[in-house]
């Protein structure tokens, strides 16, 4: 057996991508695993700086990435025995330990789910042959009080986050690069909110986009995949719940004042755009 299909799933944070990828990760031919922030490790939150756009990556930071791995992800067993300067190097080695983990696991499908990885679409499609890549999208309004909602109650987390201009600069960047890559053959696009009200369709149709068959199990239940999460990760209890359309927070958390000022500065033309592009997929969800 060999590796088939290396697959990404991204988009803003709080857009469902955690329930999105349990159910799929719940496929026999599919292993997945916690999210592995790679690129983000690797890189650093700046991924367009020259040093990145040439390749050449500090070994500090790849030592750093991979001790990361080895902590989270189940298995992961690879330790750079020289100095690794190349991101090319580096995604090798990432790349073949996870294409071993999976077939021992006997799939040949693998789902890698970092939702920031969205900024390192350039680097994903330079060093990696033929990835699948599904961005997540959801309501703007909703992700960003889910995103403040989260900065609230978990402050020494994610007090940094309380701001809802943060949100909305990350959404709109979520935004723009998946309005750039939807046409792109190896890139789609899920509107969560269809996932919701369709989930089954929708699975179907994300299975025949990574060319594999559908599988029931991947509905038969809700609860969330054990090998998604790692201890302490309590923000994600909301995607062990069943899939239904949960009240919505927006209204919830500001005021009237607060909510046209949000409605103002996200770009929902751009959402609205990713909504239409599927000729008729708008109903399940896909692009």
């Amino acid at each position: 057996m060999r590796i088939a299909q290396r697959v990404f799933v991204v988009g803003c944070s709080r857009s469902g991508t955690t329930v999105f990828q349990s159910h799929l990760g719940r496929h026999p031919r599919v292993w997945t695993f916690p999210e592995s922030n790679f690129y983000r490790k690797l890189l650093g939150p700046k991924p367009h700086k020259l040093r990145n756009r040439l390749g050449i990556v500090d070994p500090r930071r790849v030592k750093r990435a991979f001790a990361a791995l080895r902590q989270e992800v189940d298995g992961f067993s690879v330790t750079p025995q020289l100095p690794v300067f190349s991101a090319r190097s580096a995604t090798g080695l990432f790349v073949d330990e996870i294409d071993r983990l999976a077939l021992e696991n006997g799939a040949d499908v693998w789902l890698e789910k970092t939702p920031k990885h969205f900024l390192n679409i350039e680097q994903i499609e330079r060093y990696i042959q033929s990835p699948k890549v599904i961005h997540l999208i959801r309501d703007g309004r909703e992700v960003v009080a889910s995103i403040v909602d989260r900065a609230r109650r978990f402050p020494r987390r994610y007090g940094h986050q309380a701001d809802p201009e943060v949100a909305i600069k990350l959404w709109n960047e979520a935004m723009r690069v998946a309005v750039a890559c939807v046409h792109r053959d190896n890139h789609t696009v899920v509107v969560y909110e269809g996932f919701v009200a369709q989930a089954e369709d929708v699975l179907r149709t994300v299975c025949r986009f990574i060319d594999i068959d559908y599988a029931p199990q991947m509905f038969a239940s809700h609860e969330i995949s054990p090998n998604v999460m790692v201890a302490g990760e309590q923000w994600k209890a909301e995607a062990t719940q069943a899939l239904y359309a949960k009240p919505l927070k927006f209204p919830e958390l500001f005021d009237h004042g607060e909510r046209q000022s949000i409605e103002q500065r996200l770009s929902m033309d751009l959402y609205d755009e990713l909504c239409r592009c599927g000729q008729g997929f708008r109903r399940l969800g896909v692009c």
